[in-house]
């Protein structure tokens, strides 16, 4: 864990409520984003994740740093969310209205104003969309958030083992989804210029 986390930590524990306001500003932006990555709705995002600062402002005065700050934030979240959702599919995964806490590098980026990039944040997220809740929420916490395996084994409670697994298995899916997307565009492309010359 961050040495800035555990000063806040206990901080907050000492009764400091401006060190919880402080970590919240800290990770509220990377857990909306793991929100909406999850969840596909930027309203429901949104209520999951004030719902999930609440309860770790509840549980914070027992934590004691067992796992790191964000992982544990990660898993109240998961839980939350699993709760309210058992046996919903979410709608498309919010990848092309993504925040700025988004952090992960190899993905397109749709801000920097190219529209192939746009067109393929498009095409991660219907992937993600094909994928089971338990496929994509290890591949979000993995590919997207950045954790470890063993990190987002701790959030999701899993063996390390099968959080492995299903990263690779949705890896693939997600590989395969967007060959797919690209060879469907390359036909469309193909048609209109025929259609130039017809």
């Amino acid at each position: 864990m961050q040495s800035e986390d555990r000063k806040l930590i206990a901080a907050f524990q000492a009764g400091d409520e401006e060190a919880f306001n402080a970590l919240y500003r800290q990770y509220a932006g990377r857990v909306l984003a793991f929100a909406r990555q999850i969840t596909g709705s930027r309203t429901e995002a949104e209520d999951l994740t004030q719902e999930t600062f609440l309860a770790a402002y509840k549980g914070l005065i027992g934590f004691r740093g067992q796992a790191n700050l964000l992982t544990w934030i990660f898993s109240i979240l998961v839980r939350r969310w699993r709760d309210q959702h058992r046996s919903a599919k979410p709608p498309l995964v919010a990848y092309i209205e993504g925040d700025e806490a988004q952090t992960e590098e190899s993905l397109p980026s749709h801000r920097d104003g190219n529209p192939e990039h746009r067109l393929t944040a498009i095409a991660i997220g219907q992937a993600l969309e094909t994928l089971e809740p338990a496929f994509r929420e290890a591949f979000v916490l993995v590919a997207v958030q950045g954790l470890t395996h063993r990190e987002a084994a701790c959030v999701l409670q899993q063996p390390v083992g099968t959080v492995k697994w299903r990263v690779a298995q949705a890896t693939q899916r997600v590989r395969k989804r967007l060959q797919e997307s690209d060879a469907e565009e390359t036909k469309r492309e193909a048609a209109y210029v025929r259609s130039l010359h017809t």
